[in-house]
């Protein structure tokens, strides 16, 4: 993947770093409904309109102009959207996007990793038809001062949910479960960042919303930055 992960993130990953039993790997994700977001944190009623849109593979519209995708193929860097957002942009430090919920995991790793030095907050349909809004963080101008932790959980096309650590992969269960435990560990570490993604880039981009969504409704990390994240060999 292209984000690394540091030893013993938090305490998902207790078995695979000696510590507690954890879930079994390849247990199934029963639920990926976002849990209701604390007092004070609900997304808001009426939402930006997205000036880019990803509705194709390897295509998108971006201030209403048709861009399709001119980067290296086995690359994330998309030329083309870079100069429409640059020249659009105006004093926007976020950039505003819709992906339908089979979009390709691909296409939404390449918009994000592209616009990368502003925030990004995508727009999908969750699984109820409700629209809601992920906000993934910009890159930031500086390193972190102090030792941090960092967690980066991939879903299956099957839905199954995977956490990468160093030494292997730990399953977890359910959304739920992820969220119980990333509230433990952050009582012990100061978690940066949590990355998510798809086991393939081809697997439809709701699965990867949902999960992800989920974690930041449920504001159990909100001093960390939410990013994506590509699993290795990721097809």
């Amino acid at each position: 993947m292209r984000f690394l992960v540091p030893p013993c993130l938090f305490a998902v990953c207790l078995a695979a770093c000696g510590g507690a039993p954890a879930a079994a790997p390849g247990a199934s994700l029963t639920t990926t409904a976002a849990p209701a977001a604390q007092p004070g944190t609900a997304a808001p009623e009426v939402l930006a309109a997205p000036a880019i849109e990803l509705a194709a593979p390897d295509h998108a519209t971006a201030f209403g102009a048709p861009v399709a995708f001119d980067g290296v193929p086995e690359g994330l860097y998309w030329p083309a959207l870079a100069r429409a957002f640059t020249a659009n942009r105006g004093r926007a430090d976020r950039a505003v996007l819709s992906a339908a919920r089979n979009t390709r995991v691909l296409d939404v790793l390449r918009a994000v990793w592209t616009l990368r030095e502003v925030d990004v907050e995508v727009q999908t349909l969750g699984p109820g038809n409700e629209l809601h809004p992920l906000v993934l963080a910009k890159r930031p101008a500086q390193p972190p001062d102090g030792p941090t932790c960092h967690a980066a959980v991939f879903v299956s096309p099957e839905g199954k949910l995977r956490v990468a650590v160093p030494s292997g992969s730990v399953g977890v269960k359910d959304v739920p479960e992820l969220v119980a435990s990333i509230a433990q560990g952050v009582r012990g570490c100061q978690v940066r960042w949590l990355a998510f993604g798809g086991e393939t880039q081809a697997m439809g981009w709701g699965w990867v919303f949902d999960v992800a969504y989920s974690v930041q409704a449920s504001r159990v990390a909100p001093s960390s930055r939410f990013v994506l994240a590509e699993a290795m060999g990721g097809t």
